[in-house]
């Protein structure tokens, strides 16, 4: 979700009222909430924990991070992405916290890879440039009913049963299923309320400081009150466009009813009028009257 202002510009005209209703929900936030995920692993070190956790990777390094990252698409859709990082080699990662199913398709991991495909590669280049990249769902419930923790999706033939390896991974990850693995481990993490809760040290200090220290806290406040207004601005929106339809149909229905009086003035029959002007028999019966 794309914040209107800069959060950091607010911190101090709200760090010293937060509101027991806010802190309440501050306090109840996990990493699997993805408004709280996006703050968490805003931390480079934090994103590289967890890239290197999911896909058992201890020499990979993350030299760059950006949260809710928009991707432009001059041609159609544009892409906000919860995470988009990238590594020493050059190499690609979205991750992206989903609590709902839709939100988790298997045609809008397609649709991520192919904006981040399109934006990595420079005019011109050549196609052996285009850059590794991996799709990361984390998922509240196992959304390809697989029974896997982590299901890693290539591209492969019916025909001979041989996978092809282009560069493009899309990983779905069933945050349901924890266990005493290192991956396990990170999912029980991701569920916790509580920082002491936590057995990732590097997540743990990180969460501690958006719960319990006073400008994490003042920072989470300014999210949390920023999406209460785009809710109240996103309502208000809503309402107006009702009302416009609302006021659009009714001025069509009083368009069709002239023109129903005009032909009843000339005598036409009621069964044509109907057929012209959708109106009911009912309806042109109280015309008449």
């Amino acid at each position: 979700m794309t914040r209107k202002r800069d959060l950091t510009a607010n911190i101090a005209e709200v760090s010293a009222e937060i509101q027991p209703e806010n802190r309440e929900r501050i306090r109840s936030l996990r990493l699997i909430d993805d408004e709280f995920m996006t703050k968490v692993f805003e931390d480079r070190e934090c994103t590289e924990y967890l890239i290197r956790t999911i896909l058992d990777r201890n020499d990979l390094s993350v030299i760059n991070v950006q949260t809710q990252a928009r991707l432009k698409n001059l041609q159609g859709r544009d892409v906000i992405l919860d995470i988009f990082a990238k590594d020493t080699t050059g190499k690609l990662y979205n991750i992206e916290v989903q609590r709902d199913t839709k939100g988790a398709s298997l045609k809008r991991a397609r649709y991520h890879g192919s904006i981040i495909d399109a934006n990595s590669l420079n005019k011109s280049s050549d196609f052996a440039l285009l850059s590794d990249r991996y799709i990361i769902f984390i998922t509240e419930t196992d959304v390809l009913d697989s029974k896997i923790q982590v299901n890693k999706l290539q591209i492969g033939s019916k025909n001979t049963g041989n996978f092809y390896d282009n560069g493009a991974y899309t990983i779905y990850v069933n945050a349901s299923m924890t266990d005493d693995t290192p991956v396990g481990n990170l999912l029980q993490d991701m569920w916790q309320t509580e920082a002491d809760m936590i057995t990732s040290r590097i997540l743990s200090d990180r969460v501690r400081y958006f719960k319990e220290d006073e400008r994490g806290e003042a920072t989470m406040n300014v999210l949390i009150e920023e999406m209460k207004q785009e809710a109240r601005e996103n309502g208000l929106a809503e309402g107006l466009t009702r009302g416009r339809k609302e006021g659009l149909n009714k001025g069509r229905k009083k368009e069709k009813k002239q023109i129903a009086r005009s032909m009843l003035s000339e005598g036409l029959d009621s069964e044509l009028i109907s057929r012209v002007t959708g109106l009911t028999a009912e309806e042109i019966k109280n015309l008449i009257n």
